[in-house]
C-alpha cells in the first residue's frame, strides 16, 4: 500500500543519496521522480544526517569502487551545499547527549529482539535512532519493510510508490 507524505519531515536513507548520484543505480529514477513529488508538498522537508553521508562515502568506495578522493569530494559538496539534485536538505544531529544515544540504539536493538526480528544493520538502528532524536517519522528508503528495521511509529515511503502515486 502507497503511503502518502504527511506534514512534516523526510529523512533520506542512505540509499536514496547513492541512487541520487549515481545515475546507474537500478532505483535512480524512481528516486529522482520521488524527490519531485515530495518537493510539491512545502510542509515538507527532507533530513539526512553526517551518519547517511558517512555511509554514502563508504558504499562508494567499498561497493561502487569509486577512488576515496572522488566520494570525499561528493561528500563536500552535498554538505556545502545542503541539496540533492536541486532539492534543499538539512543535516539533522545527534540531539540527545552521547550516552543517551546509546542507550537509545540498545533499547531499539532490544526491541527488535524481543519481537523476533533480527537486526538486518547497525546502520538502520542509527538512522532510526537519530530520526527518533530528532522526531522525524518519515525515511524515504529503497529498502523493503522486511529490509529496513523501523521503529514503531516509523514510516516507510518507497520511492518508486511515490513516483507512482501522483
Amino acid at each position: 500500500m502507497s503511503q502518502t507524505p504527511q506534514t512534516g519531515g523526510v529523512y533520506l536513507d542512505t540509499n536514496i543519496l547513492i541512487a541520487s548520484i549515481d545515475q546507474t543505480d537500478r532505483h535512480s529514477t524512481d528516486v529522482l521522480k520521488a524527490l519531485e513529488v515530495l518537493s510539491r508538498f512545502p510542509d515538507i522537508n527532507l533530513y539526512v544526517s553526517d551518519w547517511t553521508i558517512a555511509e554514502m562515502k563508504k558504499v562508494f568506495v567499498n561497493e561502487r569502487n569509486y577512488p576515496p578522493s572522488d566520494a570525499k569530494k561528493i561528500s563536500n559538496r552535498l554538505k556545502k551545499r545542503s541539496t540533492l539534485r536541486g532539492h534543499p536538505f538539512t543535516i539533522v544531529p545527534v540531539r540527545c547527549k552521547f550516552q543517551d544515544f546509546f542507550e537509545s540504539l540498545y533499547d531499539f536493538l532490544t526491541m527488535k529482539r524481543r519481537k523476533g526480528k533480527g537486526i538486518n544493520g547497525l546502520g538502520d538502528a542509527i538512522h532510526c535512532t537519530i530520526m527518533k532524536d530528532n522526531k522525524i517519522s518519515m525515511i524515504l528508503s529503497t529498502d523493503d519493510s522486511s529490509g529496513l528495521d523501523l521503529a514503531p511509529n516509523q514510516i516507510l515511503l518507497r520511492p518508486e510508490e511515490l513516483a507512482k502515486s501522483f
